[in-house]
């Protein structure tokens, strides 16, 4: 098991855009699957996983089966830039 000390995790004013707009019971999922993701970074529901053939270190989290997030991985600390349904984290071009 791997956690994530809460100040090693922030989030980019584009993702709280995102965030604010999803429904509210997908933010709600959101802020859960964050919690265990601090506590838990390897937990099976979160599926965490560094995407490949980026250029920059890109990783993804689950939040539910319809919901994706990503995040930046530089200098120790994760940071937070979209979150959407997976169809929209489709067409996304990092």
């Amino acid at each position: 098991m791997a956690s994530v000390s809460p100040e090693a995790s922030e989030c980019s004013p584009e993702f709280w855009e995102c965030f604010n707009a999803l429904p509210a019971e997908v933010q709600a999922l959101a802020k859960e699957k964050h919690a265990l993701w601090l506590v838990d970074t390897t937990a099976q529901s979160l599926d965490f996983k560094k995407m490949k053939g980026q250029k920059e270190p890109i990783w993804e989290v689950y939040v539910g089966r319809g919901h994706r997030a990503f995040c930046l991985y530089e200098d120790g600390i994760y940071t937070w830039f979209w979150i959407g349904t997976k169809q929209e984290a489709l067409k996304l071009d990092f």
